[in-house]
């Protein structure tokens, strides 16, 4: 019931109304290298790394803006030798500081950007986190801490200097006790923790469990995890969002995923505070008995949705785990017709357009001209050799639309090209490749980044952009084309803008 089927107007359109809602926010940079450029430029010491390059929607300069976004985590693998002492480790460098937030569709001429004010780095300064200090997150390097303590913790003060704080918070606990001490001691297999006395306080406390997976499984080994948490910035601070499932394999009549399961709901929305450590277990979905039984056996550990801060809530979103499970079932149990039911002969698949099978997209309602971030997919014929799409698939993620899974088939007359079609027809353009071996002369290393696949307006785009980075210190990779496709030609250009005016594709911006 929750799922709505709809024809898509494949009606080769060589018009775009609303471009500019569009075009800046489609997320151009493939993570990977985003990691490289924000590592680069966003690093600032060589013991913070970005762990994770996520992507969310926020409202910037009264926009609604798909953005990428990551934490600067703590890396002790980029200490020095002479800093790996265990004092070092384990009292000093305690923690990650702030994070990066760059505009999804930002392209080479333009200087990255980024959104949030942390006081090292010139930024656009459009959010200002009251508390960036992060203790818990998704690495998997962290041991355990000692803060505050006498020596001081590492934190940069500016581009080029460091500073002593110490921590204020509650995560963890107090570590002044013998009896405590001797007990970490024995869990960690570490006889320093008891002996070790003047570097901390009566208000030290040992913060351990700080990867936010693991802390989250010993609290609730019974819910299952999506393995795809990812960071909220609000003015108070970072905090971490984790989505999280009730399942069961014995619900009656329903076809098993891999053996595991053959129920599941995204019941809970957890929040960990990347301060403190604070967990928060809130119930998305109140109608499942699971979660109901869980409630009455724990009261007082699941919250209503409604207790969520707001700036948390307005960043949930549909969890790929889940929505990647239900369309291989769907690519199935889509087909109607009874023969071709138990033949297989309509079956689907992935199409197989990017790394990932499903991807996040900011696009316009299909029923208004307003922005909505949705969980895309594009399947195909489950068939080998089959190199045509049938479908494109979208999941709401915002507060009004939230769960709504929309079906957009594919006219069967109308052929919609496959990953290896465009390819091809890419390849086979001589004007991209003249282009493309021009910066490969000049020194430069070209990559082709992920497709993105985007119906929109009755067009069937297909965008890759195009990275080259040259032989120079730092090595950062550039975003210098982007390649845009339709199902019967290709070109490449500087910007969309440019490559859409090539095809021959009209567009309509704002007076």
């Amino acid at each position: 019931d929750r799922i709505k089927i709809s024809d898509y107007p494949a009606n080769q359109s060589r018009h775009i109304k609303n471009f500019d809602k569009i075009v800046e926010n489609i997320p151009l940079w493939d993570k990977a290298l985003l990691k490289e450029v924000y590592t680069q430029q966003q690093g600032i010491r060589p013991f913070y790394a970005f762990t994770e390059i996520d992507t969310d929607r926020y409202v910037i300069n009264n926009a609604y803006r798909q953005v990428y976004i990551a934490v600067r985590e703590l890396n002790l693998a980029g200490l020095p030798e002479s800093d790996r002492g265990w004092l070092d480790i384990h009292l000093r460098y305690s923690h990650g500081y702030a994070a990066v937030m760059t505009p999804a569709a930002i392209t080479g001429e333009k200087p990255l950007t980024n959104f949030i004010q942390d006081g090292i780095l010139t930024s656009a300064g459009e959010f200002e986190i009251r508390q960036p200090r992060v203790y818990y997150g998704l690495s998997k390097a962290y041991t355990y801490t000692l803060a505050p303590n006498t020596i001081g913790e590492t934190e940069p003060s500016d581009k080029d200097k460091d500073k002593k704080i110490h921590y204020a918070g509650q995560g963890g606990v107090h570590f002044s006790s013998l009896f405590r001490k001797l007990m970490f001691a024995l869990y960690f297999k570490d006889e320093r923790l008891f002996f070790i006395q003047q570097q901390i306080g009566e208000n030290t406390r040992i913060l351990f469990r700080q990867n936010i997976a693991e802390q989250i499984q010993i609290l609730t080994p019974f819910f299952v995890l999506d393995r795809k948490p990812y960071p909220v910035i609000s003015d108070e601070g970072i905090f971490w969002v984790q989505d999280a499932y009730t399942v069961s394999d014995r619900y009656p009549n329903a076809e098993s995923y891999n053996g595991r399961f053959n129920y599941i709901r995204n019941s809970v929305k957890i929040v960990v505070n990347a301060y403190n450590g604070k967990v928060n277990y809130y119930i998305s979905d109140p109608d499942d008995p699971i979660i109901r039984a869980y409630s009455r056996i724990y009261p007082g550990l699941l919250k209503p949705l409604e207790d969520m801060p707001s700036e948390i809530r307005s960043h949930l979103r549909y969890p790929q785990d889940l929505f990647e499970i239900q369309m291989l079932m769907y690519a199935r149990y889509h087909q109607t017709d009874a023969e071709k039911f138990f033949r297989n002969t309509d079956l689907w698949d992935f199409a197989g357009i990017s790394p990932e099978k499903s991807s996040y997209l900011t696009l316009p309602r299909h029923d208004s001209d307003q922005p909505e971030f949705v969980l895309s997919a594009a399947m195909k014929p489950a068939m080998k050799s089959a190199d045509s799409l049938s479908a494109f698939v979208t999941a709401g993620c915002d507060k009004e639309r939230y769960g709504q899974i929309t079906v957009f088939k594919f006219p069967k007359e109308i052929l919609v090209p496959g990953i290896s079609r465009i390819n091809s027809l890419i390849d086979g353009n001589p004007d991209i490749a003249r282009e493309l071996l021009l910066s490969e002369k000049s020194g430069g290393k070209v990559r082709r980044g992920s497709m993105i696949f985007l119906p929109i307006e009755g067009i069937i785009l297909y965008i890759q952009p195009v990275y080259v980075t040259m032989p120079k210190e730092p090595a950062i990779p550039e975003l210098k084309h982007v390649i845009v496709g339709t199902r019967d030609s290709a070109a490449m250009a500087g910007s969309i803008e440019e490559a859409l005016q090539k095809l021959g594709i009209g567009i309509e911006k704002p007076q």
